[in-house]
């Protein structure tokens, strides 16, 4: 809720149950290369917990030809979220909107202080039901941890 700017207390009736901190990590990249391989230590974990690679979804700030998931490699099967099939999906959070998976994986994230880029970051993390990851830019650590204390 701080994420999102709420000050006031929000009717509870349309918060999600059962979340907590176990469900959400984040990780500051500081090159490429960094973000890939943390990318792709997140997707054998959840497999490994027995996640199916159809509940888990890659949510990218930058468009599908210049995701993370695009440049994906060791193995991993991903499919654009538009195209029926079981490998992991992946898409913008814009493109993603209304829709939910079970894991969610933001990647590519890179924040300016401009208010979209908190409604887009909020809105990426809300389409997880279960579990939220989140691949961040350490340029942008600053703005992300104003964000969540509330001092923003």
């Amino acid at each position: 809720m701080r994420l999102a700017g709420f000050i006031h207390t929000v009717y509870s009736g349309y918060l999600r149950q059962g979340g907590g901190l176990h469900n959400y990590d984040i990780f500051f990249y500081d090159h490429e290369q960094a973000q890939l391989d943390k990318l792709g230590q997140w997707l054998k974990e959840f497999k490994a917990q027995g996640y199916r690679s159809s509940e888990m979804t890659l949510l990218s700030f930058r468009a599908d030809h210049l995701s993370a998931a695009s440049r994906l490699d060791g193995g991993f099967k991903v499919r654009p979220a538009w195209q029926a099939g079981s490998h992991t999906a992946y898409a913008s959070v814009h493109a993603f909107k209304g829709l939910e998976n079970k894991v969610v994986i933001l990647t590519d994230v890179s924040l300016t202080d401009k208010g979209f880029q908190r409604d887009l970051f909020y809105t990426g993390m809300t389409r997880a039901t279960e579990s939220v990851r989140v691949l961040c830019d350490k340029g942008s650590q600053e703005i992300l941890y104003r964000w969540f204390s509330g001092k923003d």
